[in-house]
């Protein structure tokens, strides 16, 4: 498996960042759009009325966060790509209308007080290699470590900023969504927070375009888990451990539209494995985040044609935000080594 590719990315702000990164990772974007349009034909979605329906979020993108409507801007430039592919793609998980299976999150406290953040991204097999990429980004004042996926904005993944913030995303409820803020939009907003307080406010104001999950950990003060669903959000704190899968942790949220079979099994067995650990480690949750049980619905995704015709895990990655570094595994982290990177 090929080791996730990474860049150190400056800007003055956020036009210059997003050019950038455009021009440094020009190839690997005209790559991506071309196998994307491939898969969303495979898939039968029409890509015109997907472009079309993107730019149905740019009136709320542009009341709330236009800076980063300036960034794809950017990134366009720099790459030498259309924005309006670009903007599809920041909009890919609002536009297609198919399951997949993925994601699991957890975060674990040490008995030393060490917090760690955990997280198995799930997608299609196509991103395996050459979908992902780690970003060193600096704009300005503002540091962070992120991955995420080639032409989004960074973050869409997990991310770590020099603040001492860490955070990764599961998404809630495929099957619906409005025209709000997308979901790669709020997670890019998350780099910019400063403290837990600052997050949940962003998340709890912001009218976002799809439910979703977010896991939070502040240095080793704090680990929470926010749950933003059409007309609420709901918080949980974590004091050994927190998890989550892709569904509703709220028994009377949960419904045959939002919570998978395969989600709750997965979030029940790494909560099983946890239970049984007399003192969490970092290691505990690279146990979680290797588990097979339950295949082809286990924590670490594999291809199953019968069973799993979508979902896989395509990166697997852990981040100690206190020490500032964040180690990336390519593909499955039961194959394939972690990579560390430090946010300097």
């Amino acid at each position: 498996m090929k080791k996730i590719k990474h860049f150190v990315i400056e800007g003055k702000d956020n036009y210059d960042f997003g050019f950038n990164l455009g021009k440094k990772l020009s190839k690997d974007f005209k790559k991506r759009i071309s196998l994307n349009k491939k898969i969303y034909k495979s898939y039968g979605m029409d890509y015109q009325k997907m472009t079309d329906e993107s730019k149905k979020f740019i009136p709320v993108i542009k009341k709330n966060c236009p800076k980063f409507l300036k960034e794809i801007e950017g990134m366009s430039e720099g790459s030498g790509v259309s924005f309006d592919d670009l903007f599809v793609m920041n909009c890919e998980e609002e536009l297609l209308d198919f399951y997949v299976p993925k994601c699991s999150s957890l975060a674990v406290k040490t008995k030393n007080g060490e917090i760690f953040l955990g997280h198995n991204e799930d997608w299609i097999k196509d991103y395996r290699n050459g979908g992902l990429v780690v970003v060193s980004g600096k704009i300005g004042g503002l540091k962070f470590l992120s991955l995420t996926y080639i032409g989004n904005l960074v973050g869409a993944s997990c991310s770590l900023n020099n603040y001492g913030l860490a955070f990764t995303g599961n998404s809630l409820n495929f099957e619906r969504f409005r025209f709000g803020i997308p979901r790669s939009f709020i997670l890019r907003s998350l780099i910019e927070t400063r403290t837990l307080k600052e997050a949940e406010n962003l998340l709890e104001s912001h009218k976002q375009s799809i439910a979703s999950n977010i896991l939070l950990v502040f240095k080793n003060s704090s680990m929470e888990d926010i749950e933003k669903l059409w007309m609420n959000c709901d918080l949980f704190f974590g004091n050994k451990w927190i998890v989550h899968t892709n569904n509703p942790l709220v028994k009377k949220e949960q419904n045959k539209g939002n919570t998978e079979d395969e989600s709750v099994l997965r979030y029940k067995r790494a909560y099983e494995i946890l239970s049984k650990e007399k003192d969490v480690t970092i290691e505990s949750l690279k146990k979680v985040l290797r588990d097979h049980k339950n295949a082809p619905y286990g924590i670490c995704g594999h291809d199953s044609k019968i069973e799993r015709p979508f979902g896989v895990t395509i990166a697997s990655v852990i981040i100690d935000s206190k020490k500032q570094w964040m180690e990336v595994c390519p593909g499955n982290p039961c194959r394939n080594k972690y990579f560390k990177y430090y946010l300097k």
